[in-house]
């Protein structure tokens, strides 16, 4: 049984229509509002496919398109939580602030979300911990959450999982704590990642 199977033909239809005008933008006019919003700086682009998850432009974080920051500040909070909660291994010799945006390891994890510039070659990878603390199901739980609400999109995640986060099996994963009966199908600890992610939508929304 497919997936589109509970879908009528004009809905199939629309999907359809939406991922081709999603790509449209994320390939062509997204870069042109970034570089128009930085005043004619061309961001460095990566050959081939750019590493990073595309941002859902129906969240109420885009309104307004590249020129609002209210997403990069999102991440930069969500960043901070992560390292904070001992989910992201925190780079040595880090003593950034929140209000310091610039800050290499803010600017590359914010990329890792931009759906344009991505990880480049000279970009630290994101680590997430891979211990009882950490625990590399949260990650994927992570990602299927700000998929769910709407804050990124579906494309390639788990080949993007893979890549952002080093991750090698992201769908193993997911059938692991798909099958948590006990934790209505999701990690044993998943409620630290919905607070983290509640706390930075309530930091920038609210």
């Amino acid at each position: 049984m497919s997936e589109l199977d509970d879908y009528s033909e004009e809905e199939i239809t629309n999907k359809k229509i939406k991922e081709l005008l999603d790509n449209f933008y994320w390939e062509y006019v997204a870069p042109l509002e970034r570089q128009l919003q930085e005043l004619g700086h061309k961001p460095k682009r990566n050959k081939g496919e750019t590493i990073s998850f595309r941002p859902n432009r129906i969240h109420e974080l885009y309104k307004g398109g590249y020129e609002n920051n209210r997403w990069e500040i999102f991440f930069t909070h969500l960043m901070f939580e992560l390292w904070n909660a001992g989910f992201l291994i925190r780079p040595e010799n880090s003593d950034y602030r929140l209000g310091e945006k610039m800050n290499p390891n803010t600017m590359n994890f914010v990329r890792c979300f931009d759906g344009i510039i991505g990880l480049t070659k000279d970009s630290d990878q994101p680590t997430w911990q891979n211990n009882k603390k950490g625990d590399l199901e949260l990650c994927v739980y992570m990602i299927d959450e700000l998929i769910r609400l709407k804050i990124i999109t579906d494309h390639k995640k788990d080949l993007m999982i893979k890549k952002v986060f080093g991750l090698k099996d992201p769908t193993r994963n997911r059938q692991k704590f798909a099958s948590y009966l006990n934790t209505n199908y999701k990690p044993k600890r998943h409620k630290e990642i919905d607070s983290i992610i509640s706390t930075c939508l309530n930091k920038e929304l609210h």
